[in-house]
């Protein structure tokens, strides 16, 4: 009885998508054919436009980093923590 029930479904399902096949094939050829025909009813329409030569100045705005060319650190000389700087951070000493 199981393997009768996979059999009927089985081949339903064959059915069903040779017809789905045929129908779908025969329906794109009409389809072709109409489209063919509505392009031999005369030209196609298009827009222009004009070119024209002009000059236009190029420039680049990059994201950088400077780096000096000498770098100096402030440490102290005894052991012991730092309590205040006296000077401030780019200017100098």
């Amino acid at each position: 009885m199981n393997k009768n029930i996979v059999f009927i479904a089985v081949l339903i399902l064959l059915i069903g998508g040779g017809g789905y096949y045929w129908w779908s094939s025969s329906h794109s050829d009409k389809n072709q054919a109409n489209g063919m025909a509505g392009h031999m009813g005369g030209p196609t329409s298009v827009s222009t436009f004009e070119v024209k030569q002009n000059t236009i100045s190029v420039s680049y705005e990059l994201p950088g980093r400077v780096t000096p060319y000498k770098q100096s650190q402030v440490r102290p000389q005894v052991a012991g923590i730092i309590t205040e700087r006296l000077f401030e951070e780019g200017t100098n000493v």
